[in-house]
């Protein structure tokens, strides 16, 4: 997200190389796994914390890039949702890469989820 300097290119940028990581995994036959270390972290409190800390950490970055941008906003207020929004964004299309979805119709949604965020900005993204 760094090589960009405006939130809508960075996120879908980030988006874009997670989903071709992801359909790369899954090609290659290394299988997609985070769910089952999160269930392994529900009995192992060590586990849980260090996917506890991955994940703020994450969202820590979303966070940061929005407030980075913020003039880019309409509104400010709209960082913390737009940052919850986007961990589920990644966690569905993590989801859907496992479960087979066509890497082109990722990208397709990729395109209407950065709408969300085209909506709460002032130029409307792009």
């Amino acid at each position: 997200m760094a090589m960009h300097s405006d939130v809508y290119s960075a996120l879908q940028g980030v988006l874009m190389e997670f989903t071709e990581l992801c359909c790369d995994d899954m090609k290659a036959e290394k299988g997609l796994f985070w769910p089952t270390l999160v269930d392994l972290g529900y009995v192992d409190e060590n586990l849980w914390a260090e996917f506890q800390n991955l994940q703020f950490d994450w969202e820590d970055q979303i966070r940061d890039k929005l407030t980075q941008c913020q003039d880019e906003l309409k509104s400010p207020e709209d960082i913390e949702i737009l940052t919850t929004y986007f961990i589920m964004v990644f966690e569905g299309m993590y989801e859907m890469v496992k479960f087979g979805t066509p890497q082109e119709k990722l990208f397709a949604l990729i395109e209407v989820t950065l709408e969300v965020l085209g909506s709460r900005m002032k130029t409307g993204g792009k």
